[in-house]
């Protein structure tokens, strides 16, 4: 039987499309996996990133809180805070030697968190990725745990006025000041390792994934 050339070219061209289709099919398929594969890893990789850097302001943080709350304060402190408050026009040189002493001693806790305000910073940045990477109770935990600055410098002030009057405020407010004090009991010190704990079983199992 003759070969009908033309027909058999029809057929051929139109396997050759169908293959062409697959093959651009296959493309697309194998790119778009490709594609996936490398938003994953950029997003493991921005995870670790993260991991590291909240770690390291968390650390850096729990120092700067040992630091501020350290029960002994060395006479240059006092010196530098004394000649800080007594250069302010708002100064008060009437006021009685007591209460001038409390001042000196508050103004040396809100010199000790300025000094190490760029461990709260690095804390403070990490705070608007920790829940789009990882979840709620990250973002959560570096909040609260940035909140114990407040605390402290609260603390500071309210030291002013307590002067034994009132038992209960000047021993909660010299507790949250003085470490030694507080025993590891008290509320900012509670308040720093439940965050903590958080920040570590969130950041550590990504960072070690490297390990295995």
């Amino acid at each position: 039987m003759p070969i009908d050339w033309d027909a058999t070219g029809s057929m051929l061209s139109g396997l050759g499309t169908i293959a062409g289709a697959g093959a651009v099919a296959y493309t697309a398929h194998r790119a778009a996996d490709t594609l996936s594969s490398w938003k994953r890893q950029r997003i493991a990789e921005r995870r670790f990133d993260h991991a590291e850097k909240t770690l390291e302001a968390s650390y850096m943080v729990r120092e700067a809180i040992d630091r501020i709350r350290s029960p002994l304060i060395h006479g240059v402190e006092t010196d530098r805070a004394k000649a800080e408050l007594e250069a302010d026009p708002q100064w008060n040189p009437l006021d009685h030697e007591a209460r001038k002493g409390r001042l000196y001693t508050a103004q040396v806790y809100v010199m000790r968190i300025r000094s190490t305000e760029s461990a709260w910073d690095k804390l403070e940045a990490a705070i608007p990725l920790a829940h789009a990477l990882f979840d709620r109770q990250l973002e959560v935990a570096l909040s609260q745990l940035l909140r114990a600055r407040w605390l402290i410098r609260v603390n500071a002030d309210a030291f002013v006025d307590a002067d034994g009057t009132d038992r209960e405020f000047t021993v909660k407010t010299r507790r949250a000041l003085n470490s030694k004090l507080a025993d590891g009991d008290d509320e900012i010190s509670v308040l720093a390792r439940k965050q903590l704990k958080i920040i570590e079983d969130t950041c550590l199992p990504i960072l070690r994934q490297g390990d295995r």
